[in-house]
């Protein structure tokens, strides 16, 4: 199963970047950064957004996904993130896992030197070590996924993403992941329309959630398979306060002209 082969391969990865930076030092990199960068509230643009009647798109970057394979050969994180920037993008969101997306936390760390939105982490975190990585490497918030994480594990590591002035956007596919996350005192949802286990994409698994999260009063947003403007539309009219969207925009010949045509 994918969702286990990934964890695997990132239970590994995490083994191995704590023999080049220990553990103590990571979070003590970590907690430094805390003074010296004020983080930019990724719930606070989408909230900006909606009272303004306006889409909040979160711009993803990514090179490849297990899904679809390879995204986009002229792959250069830094020019796209400048495009997405200039025509109006809320917030990116940067792949960092290397071995299914073509990722690295190196993208993240160029992202942050050249536009001033906040920037999610977007990866399969498994330990608190890649949420003080993520602090280091100038990301705002993280993504947390229900499907990997239990109850206790997604509050100690929003804890731990909150003590570091970070937001955790706690993904879900399902009503029970839904109830999981907040009951894990989620404030940030991220409804994925994606099956993780079968990788079938609809948007009706955002719609069908977005009275429970509405009642609920986080911040919603849906993610994957949004095509256009008219599905984002259906979103916002059902409450979600932001959409995440990725292969749609890097498939373009131009990402950033493609998110001015979807905001337009």
């Amino acid at each position: 199963m994918f969702l286990e082969k990934i964890v695997n391969v990132r239970r590994e990865k995490v083994i191995k970047a704590q023999k080049k930076i220990p553990f103590g030092e990571m979070r003590k990199m970590a907690e430094e950064q805390v003074s010296h960068r004020l983080p930019l509230s990724l719930s606070q643009a989408l909230l900006t957004e909606k009272a303004k009647r306006k889409v909040g798109i979160i711009a993803e970057i990514k090179k490849a996904s297990p899904s679809k394979g390879l995204l986009r050969e002229q792959f250069d994180p830094v020019a796209i993130a400048r495009g997405y920037a200039k025509s109006g993008a809320v917030a990116i969101s940067v792949l960092t896992e290397e071995d299914y997306f073509l990722g690295s936390p190196d993208h993240l760390r160029a992202v942050r030197t050249v536009v001033s939105l906040p920037l999610l982490r977007k990866d399969f975190i498994i330990d608190p070590y890649q949420i003080y990585e993520a602090k280091v490497l100038g990301a705002d918030a993280v993504l947390l996924i229900a499907a990997l994480l239990e109850k206790e594990e997604i509050k100690e590591m929003i804890n731990i993403t909150e003590s570091l002035g970070l937001e955790a956007l706690v993904e879900a596919h399902n009503l029970t992941e839904a109830e999981k996350a907040l009951a894990a005192g989620a404030r940030l949802i991220g409804i994925n329309n994606r099956d993780l286990r079968t990788f079938v994409t609809d948007i009706n698994v955002s719609l069908e959630l977005a009275s429970f999260l509405k009642e609920a009063g986080v911040v919603m947003v849906s993610e994957s398979g949004i095509k256009n403007k008219e599905e984002i539309k259906a979103l916002m009219v059902a409450g979600y306060h932001g959409v995440l969207i990725g292969e749609t925009l890097v498939k373009a010949s131009d990402p950033g002209q493609a998110l001015e045509v979807l905001l337009a």
